[in-house]
């Protein structure tokens, strides 16, 4: 057994400095968790984490295990060491006291006017923090009440949720760094957390800015859509409305590339990747410009369709061959995006122009159907064939056109079914939409009826016609004659000018008159008969 031992007063001077060094323990354990449950609980009630709830409560937990195990190395570290310094029969009360006593009255001396400074910059960080939360509460009330503002209250909402936890957490961060200073600890660690505090702050402020886009976008849609109500303006503010969606993610976008090219700038062995970011911002604004110009191409090429008062044969021209020209418009516009956005990445676009020669050479010689088909669409719009509204004939469909592209024509039959055909296959179009056309209808008459009367008939009949139908009938009904004999009918065919593509619901029409004068007359529609005679029979 050691010396030491063998005094009571040197156990209890060992008990006091074992116990008083764990009691010191305990109290800064204490300390840490206090504050890291402050934490948690803060991040716990912030409107923006609250979809991480089950991740923040996971790393509590594995916080708790992990300051428990910690403390119990400590505990079992100073009974170790204490018992060391026993066994080297050394009191450990004399060892910390000598230890205690080599520390100068100077740096004694700085310790406590850094203890004192630590603590009125925690004392002044809470109370600014609480004035400033006050502060960002009664500014988001007062912005909530502005016209503009009172359908975006939720983004408001996180926009100042976001001010205050940037503020709050950079503020603690400093408050660390001031900590650190005060103590004098390594320059290392110090250099460590000021890099550490510029990286959240670009974090902090890109997340700032993002949130403030939003905020400021929906309050433009507002103001806009009030403006274009004001000064009949509606039309053009739906048509670009589109674009305020895009401003917002292409706003975004470019803040947080920013945000994260200079957080790449902090990082030493990845810092050269930083000159990728305002390659990539200029990509995204020649994109966003480039939608720009086509939404507003559009925009004039929608209002050159309807402008003016013309004709309907030129207003369907013009419904034709405007959506052809919008996708030819289109196509430039994304080729020529596409060519700058490769020059703003550092690419060579001419390797590119020549690659896309050759690929077109090649597709060219391998899809003939395809070229066939796009040539031939061609002709049918610049020989004005027929045009979208037309009612048509093409051997596999009949029916209206409905659109007409560079490959395909879709057509739309009386059932409501749409036919979507190559251009290349339409070899036979009968077009009823051009000039005018024909209804014509077949009757039959039974022999009974005299000629004159039947001819007679006809003409009254188309006569009732034309009068219902004035808006589409161009001129009176003629009576072609009898074309065929039947064993028990024959056949007088009438037609009747009308206008294109009405010949269907005149013929149809003419029909009904004719059943109803028919039946007016007594007479019968003759039906074939056969006569059968039986051998032996009467």
């Amino acid at each position: 057994m050691p010396e030491i031992l063998q005094s009571t007063e040197h156990v209890l001077s060992i008990l006091a400095v074992v116990g008083a060094e764990l009691l010191l323990l305990l109290v800064l354990t204490a300390c840490c968790f206090y504050i890291a449950r402050l934490i948690f609980s803060y991040l716990a009630k912030r409107e923006t984490l609250v979809q991480f709830e089950s991740q923040l409560n996971d790393m509590w937990r594995w916080y708790r295990f992990g300051l428990l195990l910690l403390v119990c190395f400590l505990i079992l570290l100073i009974i170790l060491l204490n018992a060391w310094l026993v066994w080297q029969n050394q009191s450990p009360y004399i060892v910390l006291e000598q230890w205690i006593s080599n520390i100068s009255a100077d740096i004694w001396l700085h310790l406590s006017l850094a203890l004192g400074k630590i603590l009125a910059a925690a004392v002044a960080i809470g109370f600014g923090l609480k004035y400033l939360h006050r502060f960002f509460a009664a500014s988001q009330t007062r912005t909530e009440k502005f016209t503009h503002f009172q359908s975006n209250t939720s983004e408001i909402r996180r926009f100042f949720n976001s001010l205050s936890q940037v503020f709050t957490i950079a503020a603690w961060l400093f408050f660390i760094v001031f900590v650190t200073e005060q103590l004098a600890l390594a320059d290392s660690i110090y250099q460590l957390l000021i890099k550490a505090i510029s990286i959240y702050l670009i974090i902090g402020l890109a997340t700032i800015a993002a949130r403030m886009v939003a905020v400021v976008v929906l309050a433009l849609n507002s103001f806009m859509h009030q403006l274009a109500s004001s000064k009949a303006w509606q039309a053009y503010f739906e048509a670009l409305q589109p674009l305020l969606p895009l401003l917002q993610k292409s706003l975004a976008y470019i803040i947080w590339i920013a945000g994260l090219s200079l957080v790449i700038a902090q990082l030493t062995p990845i810092a050269e990747f930083a000159k990728l970011g305002p390659r990539l911002i200029q990509s995204i604004v020649i994109f966003f410009i480039a939608r720009v110009i086509i939404d507003a191409g559009n925009l004039l090429i929608d209002h050159k369709q309807y402008e003016g008062d013309y004709d309907e044969m030129v207003m369907r021209r013009r419904a034709t061959i405007m959506p052809l020209m919008k996708t030819i418009y289109q196509y430039v516009v994304y080729f020529v995006t596409l060519v700058l956005i490769l020059g703003a990445l550092g690419i060579d676009i001419m390797p590119f122009l020549a690659g896309a020669g050759i690929l077109g050479v090649v597709i060219g010689f391998g899809a003939q159907p395809l070229i066939n088909d796009i040539v031939s669409g061609f002709f049918i719009l610049f020989e004005n064939i027929f045009l979208v509204g037309d009612v048509i004939d093409t051997g596999q469909v009949l029916g209206a056109v409905e659109h007409i592209d560079f490959r395909t024509t879709k057509i739309r039959d009386p059932e409501g079914n749409l036919h979507i055909l190559r251009n290349g296959d339409l070899n036979h179009i009968k077009n009823y939409s051009k000039d005018f056309t024909f209804a014509v209808v077949e009757v039959p008459f039974s022999y009974d009826v005299d000629v004159v009367e039947a001819r007679s008939f006809l003409i009254d009949c188309g006569a009732q016609v034309q009068q219902a139908m004035a808006d589409d009938v161009t001129d009176a009904l003629e009576v072609k004659g009898i074309v065929a004999f039947e064993p028990s009918a024959m056949h007088f065919r009438v037609s009747m000018p009308v206008k294109p593509a009405k010949h269907f619901v005149v013929a149809t029409k003419l029909r009904e008159v004719i059943k109803q004068g028919f039946d007016a007359k007594g007479w019968r529609i003759p039906a074939n008969q056969q006569q059968v005679h039986i051998s032996g029979m009467p």
